[in-house]
């Protein structure tokens, strides 16, 4: 029987071209060359014009979306070949797993026919009950009789002995179709993540589970008993014989204890904002989904999912046809029944895991932008180092390393406690200062950093003056160095090939000098989760993280470049096009033949290829080689237009290692037109453009445009810091709240969010990096606490937020003289004013003009029928409360009703008279004064004529009363 199952779909690259808002050529393009094995940094430097100008990391999304497509399309077709083979694949089921967008859609879809675990349900299904509940639930008239049915399907052989076990049989088959029916699941988990919090708790402690019951004491062994004494006249006793020895009874081996199980106060108080927390799914930050995470992992929380029982409920129910069921009153608890035991459970775990997830790849995404920045933290170049890691009870190692990071001559010294032996120290290292030439000291910053930095500020010192005879050193300086993994890269294989003579120390120490020498060739060597640049990263999966951080490293890798004569296979492996097993053969090939001297060499490379020295000639740089361009970031594929452009120019490519030359060359390549150069050369504009940008400063590295570290001479005290004192300092750390700075004190200061900048910013990341040297102010000293406040922004350049304006009463309204009272107009009252709150000012760029009174313009006609009904009936009820207002009493003469004085009361307006259709309501009303008569129609039938309705008092809002000539006067109302 052959397979009705088609082949895999074509992808449909237009849901990632729109939700990237890019053209659907550009999305083809750039998955074709990532097929063909190019990659996202090749791509972005080398293939422009064919991938329409897309960076490296739209490239990464589009790889990483066009795979996550793949999956599904192969998730799709593994599933219809398993449904298939059970026989129960329908038209329908294939279109809808065909067609479904995710992979949750597809899941549940393929959930019914999914193997699963033993279940109540499936016992029924053995008993035969599978035909009842399918008729059941498709409306079968052959069980419209249900109890007859039941009655008949009683079989004490299947263990159905009654008829209630058969329907109960059939309730559990058919509350299992419920839970994985794919409409139900969809719209409850849309519920859960609408509705649904996350509540964690203090975990109680368990009860300790009862002793067992202590075994009788063995009794006491019996005592030799003596004759009583004979006394005259009484005969001897008559001995007895000696009652026997109880036998030993062995002590019980003593129970091993177990494990009680209490609270670690220190934890329990790390965790004390979440004791009583609950947050909603869509607003709960990642890092407190980690922290109760963690907290439930190590028993101190206890955390679940809130939701809106209703809520979920109809939602649920929304898409289940059971309004008009037959058999309604048997399905619908049954909905209830499968979202307590099936539903809720399931996809409680499953938003769980998903907000997990989500958590983790936060983390992995500050760590990544941390670890980037200090992957880019510019080199110390052409610099002797001493690198010293502080140490106590094996003392303190200090390596000599040369401009390339050679070790020299290492010692060990004890100056630190409990040897303390800090004059020996400073000879020994003030000699190898001296007989190495050292510029700068590297001080890892690990435990007992601070006080070796008081002794290295010390030595310094004392270096600045001539002493016995020997010339002063005016230009030493010393950095806290970074050490983080230096101890796990001196026990990696990496280390022992690199140094397979050193100690583990010596190792370590070298790590630290190289770190500041070149940063990004030394932090390759180590795993990304000992680097203390993140959050939460130790939460995060070893595998994991170093899979995304392994992208961060490649795009920085390329982005500088590698001198492929110096770097280690640990550095050459994230070369564009070259992998761990072609790194290792370009360090063989250069060990065994000496250095390269041309790119062109790279193909003599067994296992190379030239696919891969296409990928990654361009990004390996020999700085001394026989050709220049192979130093410069023009591709090799380019060599020829390069050195047209050079001879347009009048140059050739030996006078770009001329820094004369160069600047003259620049210009020169500036005024070239790239349209005109890319006719006449026949190349692609954007070919033209970037040969141009390389030529123009063959030797660019982007970390170059980076703040070199602090080189400090002093080491600050807390002491010396007072408020509004400037500093310079690194980050060493960005977390979601701030970034902390290093600027020399023993702890590193926080910079919270609120300080960085003199605006609002909502990621910090927007502001700092780490490893980037920023300007820091004082703000607060606590000595007490031994902490200072610092800010980024400049003292004085703060933004004071505006104050709210105080209210203050409008003025009152001037008389207008030239006005005539006003008459009442007779076709429509007034209209209700909706600005009376807001302040009257006066005009004064014209005069007042008397208003003369104007017939009312003719009004359509309007189509006949009821009057429409308006929701404004808030605005007809405050209509209606103006209408009501009785006028005051009579205004003082000649005030013309300005000021404070009442106005003189007008003349009754008249109703018009309403059709018996409008009274009715058969009629549209065409006025306000329509309206107003057809809402007192039913006042007027309620009075008797002879009864005028008593006017209610005016509201406080609208018109206050006069005050009494003694009360001091109300008031105005709260703005």
């Amino acid at each position: 029987m052959m397979s009705t199952v088609p082949d895999s779909p074509p992808l449909d690259l237009s849901r990632i071209a729109q939700d990237l808002q890019l053209r659907k050529v550009q999305v083809e393009a750039a998955v074709q060359l990532l097929d063909e094995g190019n990659t996202p940094p090749f791509i972005a430097r080398y293939r422009k014009e064919r991938a329409g100008g897309l960076d490296e990391d739209r490239l990464r999304i589009i790889r990483d979306r066009v795979g996550d497509l793949r999956h599904l399309n192969e998730r799709k077709q593994t599933i219809l070949r398993t449904i298939e083979a059970q026989g129960k694949l329908t038209d329908d089921l294939k279109k809808a797993i065909l067609t479904a967008e995710t992979s949750k859609r597809v899941e549940d879809l393929f959930l019914p026919f999914k193997p699963k675990k033993r279940t109540p349900a499936a016992d029924a299904r053995d008993k035969g009950l599978d035909e009842l509940a399918l008729a059941i639930w498709n409306r079968d008239p052959a069980v419209a009789n249900l109890a007859e049915v039941l009655a008949g399907m009683v079989n004490p052989d299947k263990g159905l002995n009654t008829a209630e076990e058969v329907l109960a049989g059939a309730k559990l088959i058919l509350t299992e179709m419920i839970a994985e029916t794919a409409d139900v699941r969809a719209p409850v988990r849309f519920a859960l993540w609408e509705s649904g919090r996350i509540v964690s708790r203090k975990a109680e402690p368990k009860p300790e589970p009862p002793k067992p019951p202590e075994p009788p004491p063995a009794p006491p062994q019996a005592a030799p008993v003596e004759p009583p004494p004979v006394t005259e006249g009484q005969p001897a006793a008559t001995p007895t014989a000696d009652p026997p020895a109880a036998a030993p009874v062995a002590p019980p081996a003593p129970s091993k204890p177990k494990k009680e199980h209490k609270f670690d106060e220190k934890k329990s108080e790390e965790y004390r904002d979440y004791f009583d927390f609950t947050e909603g799914l869509r607003a709960i930050p990642p890092h407190r989904i980690l922290a109760v995470n963690r907290g439930e992992k190590e028993h101190v929380l206890q955390a679940k999912l809130d939701w809106n029982v209703n809520h979920v409920r109809s939602a649920a129910r929304s898409h289940l046809p059971f309004g008009d069921h037959p058999h309604r009153d048997l399905l619908d608890p049954l909905v209830d029944d499968a979202l307590t035991n099936f539903v809720l459970p399931s996809l409680e775990r499953e938003i769980r895991k998903e907000l997990t997830e989500e958590a983790l790849g936060h983390a992995i995404e500050i760590f990544a932008r941390n670890f980037r920045s200090l992957l880019l933290t510019p080199p110390l170049r052409k610099r002797r180092v001493l690198a010293v890691d502080p140490g106590t009870r094996a003392g303190t190692k200090a390596v000599a390393l040369d401009e390339n990071g050679t070790p020299l001559e290492d010692v060990t010294v004890h100056p630190l406690p409990p040897q303390n032996k800090v004059a020996e120290a400073k000879v020994a290292l003030t000699g190898l200062i001296r007989k190495h030439g050292l510029q700068v000291i590297a001080i890892g910053n690990g435990a007992m950093c601070r006080e070796m930095e008081q002794i290295i500020s010390d030595l310094i010192t004392e270096l600045e003056a001539p002493t016995d005879g020997q010339p002063a050193i005016p230009d030493l300086s010393y950095v806290i160095a970074n050490e983080a993994g230096a101890a796990d890269y001196s026990d990696s294989p990496v280390a022992r090939e690199e140094f397979p003579n050193a100690d583990r120390m010596t190792r370590g120490t070298i790590a630290i000098g190289r770190r500041l020498q070149d940063p990004l060739a030394e932090l390759v060597k180590i795993d990304p989760q000992h680097v203390g640049v993140g959050l939460y990263q130790h939460d995060v999966k070893p595998k994991h993280l170093k899979e995304s951080i392994d992208e961060v490293v490649e795009s920085c890798v390329n982005e500088v470049g590698v001198d492929v004569n110096h770097a280690g296979a640990s550095l050459l492996r994230y070369v564009s096009g070259l992998n761990p097993a072609a790194a290792q053969e370009v360090v063989q090939y250069r060990a065994a033949n000496g250095p390269f001297k041309s790119r062109t060499q790279l193909l003599q490379v067994p296992n190379l290829g030239e696919a891969r020295c296409t990928q990654a000639a361009a990004f390996l740089k020999i700085r001394e080689g026989d050709d220049p361009l192979d130093a410069s970031w023009v591709h090799p594929e380019s060599y020829g237009l390069a050195r047209q452009l050079l001879a347009e120019a009048g140059f050739i490519d030996v006078d770009l290692r001329d820094p004369e030359k160069l600047a003259r060359i620049k210009a020169k390549l500036a005024e070239v037109n790239p349209a005109d150069a890319a006719t006449r050369f026949g190349s692609a504009e954007s070919t033209i453009r970037d040969v141009i940008a390389a030529l123009s400063d063959p030797f660019h590295d982007p970390r170059d445009s980076r703040t070199p570290p602090v080189l400090k001479r002093r080491m600050l005290r807390l002491e010396d810091l007072t408020p509004g004192m400037e500093l310079k300092g690194t980050v060493v750390n960005v977390v979601p709240f701030g970034a902390f700075v290093d600027i020399g004190l023993k702890d590193t200061g926080l910079v919270h969010i609120s300080r960085m900048a003199n605006k609002f910013i909502k990621n910090p990341y927007e502001v700092v990096g780490v490893g980037d040297v920023v300007s820091v102010w004082v703000v607060e000293v606590d000595k007490d606490r031994k902490r200072a406040s610092l800010t980024m922004v400049a003292p004085g350049s703060e933004r004071k937020p505006e104050p709210r304006p105080a209210f203050t009463a409008p003025p009152p309204r001037p008389p207008r003289q030239d006005r005539p009272p006003q008459q009442p107009r007779q076709d429509r009252p007034p209209q209700p004013r909706h600005d009376r709150d807001r302040p009257q000012q006066p005009r004064q760029d014209r005069p007042q003009q008397p208003r003369q009174d104007r017939p009312a313009p003719p009004r359509p006609a309007r189509p006949a029928g009821p009057p429409p009904m308006r929701p404004q009936q808030d605005r007809t009820a405050r209509f209606q409360t103006r209408l009501t207002i009785a006028p005051p009493s009579d205004p003082t003469p000649g005030t013309g009703g300005g000021g404070d004085s009442p106005r003189k009361p007008g003349k009754p307006k008249s109703l018009p008279k309403l059709s018996t259709d409008a009274l009715a309501g058969k009629a549209p009303l065409g006025s306000f004064a329509e309206l107003e008569a057809f809402f007192k129609k039913d006042e007027s039938a309620k009075t008797p004529p002879s009864e005028t309705p008593p006017t209610p008092p005016p509201p406080a809002a609208e018109t206050p009363p006069p005050a009494a000539p003694e009360a001091p006067p109300e008031p105005p109302p709260a703005a």
